[in-house]
This record gives structure tokens, sequence and C-alpha cells, in this order.
């Protein structure tokens, strides 16, 4: 079984982007073919080596100072992520040093989030659920019936795993932390959650696919998981939430279709936790997309039959694919 570590992720508290001190198994990949874990030490060095990354990847949390008098918005700072108080006259304004283009900056933090991709935004804590952060696409277009399901009902994938897995429930042992979909049509276009910019795409020989990092202007991480894209890290270029980033690739470089996953969490205390994106869908999609998802289990359980193994419950049908609000993979 091949475990991930989390190499960086955003505090909702203090909204910084950085490595735990103790990596994080923040998902596991089910695998009936066990393949070696990858050198996480060698893929940080070689994220180091850009810049910004080596600015987000060495901040630890730093809580706000001491008021500053010589500081004021628009100058430039060093320390990414670094929180500070000024004196505005008869205001005291928090100020945090953040991404401004090419430019690091000292840039007012607020709780409505900035106009800009990549900058500071709403990084007050928040519950799992309750947040200004939103899904504002699924991942994948299912109107378009994107799918490649197994004939065979009874093989190890069909009887082990249903269309989408669904959230916190242990699979082959794991509690489900992502959003995954299984038996997906090798192709498929793969659409941005999220309104942002690419923050990373880190390539996984060992699977023949890659992992792409998206930010949201709030600061906020997601991660879409075993795609195919030909997209790189770019902090000047705003990808919008329903744009195609990339496709499905073949999984484990093998089978005749595809699974990927749409991964959020947040840290707090140096312990990450994910949560379950379904949780956190925009107004204007919420309700057609839970209906969406919804069908999609009906016709699930019409496909491997009634009593399949995979099949979904009839309370899994009334909740959906959120069994749980927050998991720990």
């Amino acid at each position: 079984m091949r475990e991930r570590q989390l190499t960086f992720a955003t505090d909702r508290q203090s909204g910084i982007t950085s490595r735990p001190s103790t990596p994080y198994q923040w998902w596991a990949l089910r695998d009936s073919n066990p393949r070696p874990s990858p050198c996480r030490t060698c893929i940080l060095k070689e994220v180091k080596k850009s810049t910004v990354f080596h600015a987000v990847l060495a901040v630890v949390a730093l809580l706000p100072t001491s008021l500053a008098s010589a500081t004021s918005p628009g100058e430039p700072c060093s320390k990414f992520g670094q929180i500070i108080k000024v004196k505005s006259g008869s205001k005291t304004l928090e100020l945090i040093c953040d991404q401004v283009g090419p430019k690091i900056l000292w840039q007012v933090r607020s709780g409505k989030g900035s106009g800009s991709a990549g900058t500071g935004g709403n990084n007050k804590a928040s519950k799992p659920g309750v947040s200004t952060f939103s899904i504002e696409s699924l991942p994948i277009k299912l109107s378009a019936n994107p799918w490649d399901w197994p004939t065979d009902t009874n093989n190890f994938y069909a009887r082990t795993y249903p269309v989408v897995n669904i959230f916190g429930r242990s699979y082959q042992g794991k509690p489900e932390a992502t959003l995954m979909f299984n038996y997906v049509k090798i192709g498929t276009p793969v659409l941005a959650p999220i309104t942002g910019i690419v923050l990373e795409v880190r390539n996984q020989p060992e699977s023949c696919d890659v992992e792409l990092y998206m930010r949201a202007s709030s600061g906020e991480i997601i991660s879409l998981d075993h795609i195919s894209t030909t997209l790189k890290a770019d902090k000047n270029r705003v990808i919008k939430a329903g744009e195609a980033i990339g496709s499905v690739t073949k999984w484990e470089c093998k089978e005749p279709f595809g699974r990927f996953e749409l991964m959020y969490g947040a840290e707090k205390d140096k312990v990450y936790t994910a949560l379950c994106p379904m949780n956190f869908l925009a107004p204007t999609i919420k309700s057609a997309s839970i209906a969406a998802i919804r069908d999609l289990m009906v016709r699930w359980n019409k496909h491997v039959g009634p009593g399949g193994a995979s099949a979904y419950s009839n309370t899994d049908l009334e909740r959906g694919v959120c069994e749980t609000e927050t998991a720990r993979g």
C-alpha cells in the first residue's frame, strides 16, 4: 500500500502555507498491487528550487507581532506569510507579507479575500463545512456520462469501490480522505474546481500521472491527483473554475479506466485534517451537484445489482457521499 505524506497545507487560522514538522499521511491510495513510496525528501528538494516555494515551505506559523509604525501596504517585505500590525491614523491594520505579481509586498489582511489569485484573503479560522471558500465546479462534467464501468461486477475493483467513494469510509483498511471518482473514461477532461493559480504540478512516474495543486485567492489549497496535464506552476495566470486543466489517464499506468481525486483540507496545531469537498459547494451549483451525485449513486446500484458488494446503502443515498465532515487518511 503506497502512503502519501503531507508536504504543505494551509493553516486556516494563520493563512500560512507550510510543511508540518511531523509529516502527516494525508491520504492513502488503495491498490491490490502495492508500489514503493516516492522519495518525498527528493520532491521537496526539487520544489525548493522555486523561490516562491522555498519561501512557502520554509515559513512557520508566524503570529501577529507587536505594532510596527514604519510599514504600510504596498511596501516590499521579505518573510512570506509574516503577519504584523501597524497603526494607520486611529485604526490598527493587520498586514500579511504576500505575493503580488512578481513581487512580495505587504498587503492588508482581511476576512473578505483579495482581488487577485495568490494573495492573502480570508484567513480566519472556521469550522469544517463553514467557510467563505467554495468549490465552484465539480471536477468532471457528470452530464457527459464520462464512465467506463466494469462489465464484470465481481472483479476486485467493482467489489471494492463504488463509482464515487464515500468520504470518511474505510476502503482497504484506510478512511477515504478525498472525493474520489472511479471508472472514468480515459481522456475525460478534468475541470478546475476553483478559480485560482496553479501552485505546483508534481510528476508521479510510479503511477504515470501527476498531482496538480491550485490555490484560491483566499489562500485555500486544493489538489487533483492522478490526472494528466500540460500546465505548469504559474503564479501570474488565473485559472477560472470550470476551465479544463487536464484529463483522466490510465489508473496505475495499465488499467482501462481512470481514477482521480479531489482533496481539500486544513491544518491546525500542526495536524492536517481533510474536509469533505461536497460540503463546500458554491450555492450556485450545490443543489444541481448533489442531485447529480445522487443520480449517479442510484445508477451504480442498478449496475452492480441489489446486494452488490460496493452498492450504496439507503442511508448513503439519503446522506450523499460525505459519511463524515472530516477524515484523516
